[in-house]
């Protein structure tokens, strides 16, 4: 099953001046050079320039190009240096979010695109594109740190189990739990995150587990909390545990789900679920 794109590999007929181009303009990373071909990285994404000496200048390719994220502060000012430098703008924007379409050396058609697939839909549900349909099918998959911003976002809009003092989450804690202490998982309707879990290997403990107000009761705490459990199960564990705030919707909601309830005190209520006494 494909996870995603490995790398984008692209032509080059002067491997230097593609090198300087992507390096000197664009910010690329360089990772490695050779006789025939280099290795750049941008935000994490692989990029092979591989040499093609009897390359004919640009190919037709209709509106196929490849597009790539800047943060909107940014914008200008990389359109402006990219123009200064002679560099080619082949088609105007007239999407949702700023863009800017430009050549590479070798005539491939780029793109420097403000916004995301979440942004893009919410503008489109706006106003569809003729014939638009929507197919807002949940999909779960492991988080990253790209998508912290956004399970910051939902933790803060919770009705129930509310921060009363936010600060004692931290972005760091986020991070650490993506791998150094456990994992995450974010749950995406239509390219938008709604919701998100994290597990906590040390103490194979269910660290969060939130979704947002406006996508309760659409399977995506269910889907969270599997793998979640899955995982940690996968790990060796033979139980896993939580606590959460009596009274609450989640409260219920675990409960629900086949968990063993112990309460703590007036305010809080504990779960755990054994290996053993999980739910077929």
């Amino acid at each position: 099953m494909l996870t995603g794109i490995s790398h984008l590999t692209l032509a080059s007929s002067d491997l230097p001046r593609s090198v300087d181009f992507y390096t000197r303009l664009l910010d690329f990373q360089l990772i490695a050079t050779w006789d025939t071909g280099a290795y750049l990285t941008v935000g994490g994404l692989w990029i092979c320039l591989s040499l093609e000496a009897d390359r004919a200048g640009a190919e037709p390719s209709g509106y196929t190009h490849y597009a790539f994220a800047i943060r909107e502060g940014d914008f200008a000012g990389f359109r402006q240096r990219l123009l200064a430098a002679g560099v080619v703008e082949w088609k105007a924007n007239r999407s949702e979010g700023e863009s800017f379409y430009f050549l590479d050396p070798d005539g491939h058609q780029l793109e420097a695109h403000v916004g995301s697939l979440a942004s893009r839909m919410a503008r489109c549900r706006e106003k569809p594109y003729a014939g638009m349909r929507f197919f807002d099918t949940l999909h779960v998959r492991q988080a990253t740190v790209d998508d912290i911003a956004a399970m910051s976002a939902i933790r803060l809009d919770v009705k129930e189990n509310v921060l009363t003092d936010p600060s004692r989450v931290t972005q760091q804690m986020y991070l650490d739990y993506l791998d150094l202490l456990g994992r995450g998982w974010v749950a995406e309707i239509a390219g938008e995150v709604v919701g998100f879990s994290y597990a906590d290997k040390t103490d194979a403990s269910i660290w969060a587990l939130f979704v947002s107000p406006a996508h309760e009761g659409k399977g995506a705490a269910k889907r969270l909390l599997g793998v979640a459990v899955d995982w940690l199960f996968a790990l060796g564990h033979d139980g896993v545990h939580l606590s959460t705030s009596a009274g609450t919707r989640a409260d219920k909601f675990y409960a629900a789900q086949g968990w063993t309830r112990t309460v703590l005190n007036d305010r809080d209520a504990a779960f755990t679920l054994t290996r053993a006494g999980r739910p077929t």
